[in-house]
């Protein structure tokens, strides 16, 4: 267990610093970071963006403190940021919204922040019998990722439930256009919930939505248009390959089963069914929020 903990402590400790060392290569003017140790590859193109890193850089300007006084204030702010974003996305979806439908949105921002690695069922049975590394526990307060990713991406899922209405597709745009400048398994995950709606739109027969689907699609391409430039220039140099396999850039994938998210499909399936023979509430499902709950899953 000692051995365990020290592991996990020393990849904190490499992170922080790791990330620092980006900050700090932006700080003094190398804004793409694309080598820390080396002088003469830092002007080069990265594999992915210090867009991250270059707001903390930000924040240490404008706040006026040092770059690890931001790394440890972002601990304690994004997390609680991600917290109201979760709330504030589930609040939008519960009707009529009064007391319970508030506790409701308490409950699922919780969960979503505290609770993340208690849906492994094989880390829940370590917790429960008082085996459990708690040096894993809350991985929102790693630094820049996975937090930045998670941020972005409920960005997008409120700018998209609330414009989706609206027709003002301006803010979803640019949210996706962060998480294509950001980091690389954020914006497919974007991507592939706008497809899904898109595909649900196809089915409705709903074209105004699936035409504000392809425009936030287009917006957050366009944004995002340097750093696919960017994208296909580093893809010339010699190391990329090797390189985007260790990232997993674009190479090194396999098909995975995630047990949980297929048990909460079959869940939420079960209990949609449920409520049209029970409650003869067919007309449920053809209200926007089933559609992109079921997009979500």
């Amino acid at each position: 267990m000692k051995g365990h903990a020290a592991a996990i402590i020393a990849t904190v400790v490499v992170a922080f610093i790791g990330y620092l060392a980006i900050m700090q290569e932006v700080a003094d003017g190398h804004l793409l970071a694309a080598s820390v140790p080396f002088f003469e590859y830092k002007d080069s193109y990265p594999l992915i963006p210090p867009t991250i890193p270059a707001l903390y850089a930000l924040a240490s300007k404008i706040l006026g403190i040092t770059l690890p006084s931001v790394l440890l204030l972002s601990k304690l702010v994004l997390p609680a940021a991600l917290f109201l974003l979760v709330y504030f996305f589930l609040l939008a979806f519960l009707e009529p919204r009064g007391t319970a439908s508030k506790l409701t949105a308490v409950a699922g921002g919780l969960l979503v922040v505290l609770g993340f690695d208690l849906i492994d069922y094989r880390m829940l049975g370590k917790f429960l019998q008082g085996d459990w590394p708690g040096g894993s526990f809350l991985i929102w307060t790693r630094s820049v990722n996975p937090i930045s990713g998670a941020l972005f991406l409920f960005t997008l899922c409120t700018s998209l439930w609330f414009f989706f209405k609206r027709n003002i597709v301006i803010p979803a745009g640019v949210s996706l256009a962060l998480m294509m400048w950001s980091y690389f398994f954020s914006w497919t995950l974007a991507v592939a919930l706008i497809c899904s709606l898109g595909l649900f739109a196809v089915i409705r027969k709903e074209w105004d939505k699936l035409r504000f689907l392809l425009l936030t699609l287009s917006i957050g391409t366009l944004l995002a248009l340097p750093y696919f430039i960017m994208m296909g220039k580093a893809s010339s140099l010699p190391w990329y390959a090797e390189a985007a396999t260790r990232i997993g850039l674009l190479s090194a994938h396999a098909p995975h089963l995630n047990k949980f998210l297929l048990a909460v499909l079959l869940v939420f399936l079960a209990f949609s069914y449920l409520k049209c023979v029970w409650q003869d509430a067919k007309r449920d499902r053809e209200k926007d929020w089933w559609w992109f709950s079921a997009a979500l899953l």
